[in-house]
């Protein structure tokens, strides 16, 4: 994917939504992440306790899944970089 691409989708096909948090869990058979959008004045687990109780979102992928996931994650990051050290020096 080129950092310039257009990602739009039809509102009826696909709906992005901004996350911030994240926890990921496993079983034997599966991993499942979980996301979430925490905002700064009820970030604190202690004063919210229920703050993790309802995710944005969550999904749930096999193991072999998960590491071509963790592939494809690592080698945008590293595109990403490359591009703002160019851009940024």
């Amino acid at each position: 994917m080129k950092r310039n691409k257009d990602y739009r989708l039809e509102k009826e096909t696909c709906e992005g939504k901004y996350v911030n948090y994240f926890r990921i869990g496993h079983t034997d058979d599966v991993f499942v992440f979980d996301y979430y959008q925490i905002f700064p004045e009820n970030d604190d687990e202690e004063r919210n306790p229920r703050i993790f109780d309802n995710p944005k979102d969550r999904i749930i992928i096999s193991p072999s899944d998960a590491k071509r996931l963790l592939r494809q994650l690592t080698a945008a990051i590293e595109t990403y970089e490359a591009e703002e050290k160019k851009t940024h020096g």
